[in-house]
């Protein structure tokens, strides 16, 4: 958990920005994009703090906040950027914590098509002179970019897809649904890019674009279970491929492989101090608290298990992607009126996932 406190003391820095609320969400973001393009290259934007440091806390949908958020990143930032986005409860209050760090291989990040720098307490736009100074070193390449974009669409293709038995049902039907729309649409801007009409893979883009909106029309009736079983498994199909023949080619940088180790490791304290806190979160009533930290956890160490990194031994990688599935899925399980059985099961299924993630971590490590 990050020290509040002190950065409340020190208050807002060259790389530390406060924004009161979700609805400084854009702004917040073209701050963290002048953090990472500065020499430090690391930034801290903290959404429900006022900017006179006072802890104001965020109202409304959280989950659906992050949601939000995370999508924006992801069509906004342009190379890819791998963020953390942690929400905590300091003063009774929700905050959220969005913070990012530039790896070498690349030299600079542009938001909504500008590239800001932060400078103290200001931020401006980068000039031409500067952008075309920092464009002659070497940087990642447009194609290697574009997959690495459409990487993290097509895991949540496979990661949905894989669960869809567990998440057949409402709400987590619905849900499912409507983020395989939000995916097909994404897919099918990426079609159109030059550099992947060259290379042929606009038709595979389109084709699965296609798959998603076949389970996303789908009308649901009594004994349609087999013919969606098949959509799914069709679609799932697709999304490997294309990660095998597409993904897995572009080589793991060492610096990506570090930023991976860390988030890891960072996975497994989170899931042990959560362990630590849910005998009291449950005891207070807040079990679909517990569920959602720990789903969140999973969902974060399913998209790091997917990548192909060959410095990790398969059996490694497919271990951390089964601990990360159970944990994603914890929020599916359902409590009963069964004398708190239910509850104990999560409670206990955490621990073992914890025990499991942090022996699986000092082995990758």
């Amino acid at each position: 958990m990050i020290d509040i406190e002190s950065i409340l003391k020190l208050g807002e820095t060259q790389s530390v920005e406060f924004k009161k609320s979700m609805s400084k969400m854009k702004e917040g973001c073209k701050s963290l994009c002048g953090m990472l393009n500065t020499a430090e290259g690391s930034g801290m934007v903290i959404y429900g703090i006022s900017p006179n440091n006072k802890i104001v806390g965020l109202q409304g949908n959280l989950d659906s906040a992050q949601r939000t958020l995370t999508q924006h990143i992801r069509d906004k930032f342009d190379p890819i950027i791998t963020t953390s986005l942690e929400l905590e409860r300091h003063e009774d209050k929700s905050i959220l914590i969005l913070s990012a760090k530039r790896p070498k291989e690349i030299r600079y990040y542009e938001y909504d098509g500008r590239a800001f720098i932060k400078e103290g307490s200001t931020r401006r736009i980068l000039t031409l002179k500067e952008k075309e100074s920092l464009r002659r070193k070497p940087h990642i390449d447009s194609f290697s970019n574009l997959i690495s974009k459409i990487a993290l669409l097509i895991f949540d293709v496979i990661i949905f897809g894989e669960q869809y038995k567990q998440r057949i049902v409402k709400p987590w039907l619905d849900i499912l649904r409507t983020r395989y729309q939000q995916i097909a649409n994404n897919l099918r801007d990426f079609a159109f890019q030059d550099i992947l009409i060259q290379k042929g893979l606009d038709k595979k883009l389109i084709e699965l674009s296609d798959s998603l909106d076949e389970i996303v029309n789908m009308r649901l009736h009594f004994g349609c279970g087999e013919e969606l079983n098949k959509l799914f498994e069709t679609t799932l199909s697709k999304a490997k491929s294309f990660k095998k023949d597409e993904i897995d080619s572009i080589p793991i940088s060492g610096d990506f492989y570090n930023i991976i180790k860390n988030n890891i490791t960072m996975s497994s304290k989170k899931l042990q101090n959560l362990n630590d806190r849910s005998e009291a979160m449950v005891g207070n009533g807040r079990f679909e608290e517990v569920q959602s930290e720990a789903s969140k956890i999973g969902y974060s160490l399913l998209k790091l298990s997917l990548y192909n990194i060959k410095q990790i031994p398969t059996d490694l990688k497919l271990e951390l992607h089964d601990v990360a599935k159970e944990l994603h899925l914890l929020e599916t399980i359902i409590f009963f009126s069964d004398g708190g059985r239910s509850i104990r099961t999560i409670e206990d299924r955490i621990n073992n996932l914890s025990e499991r993630l942090n022996k699986l971590t000092e082995k990758i490590i």
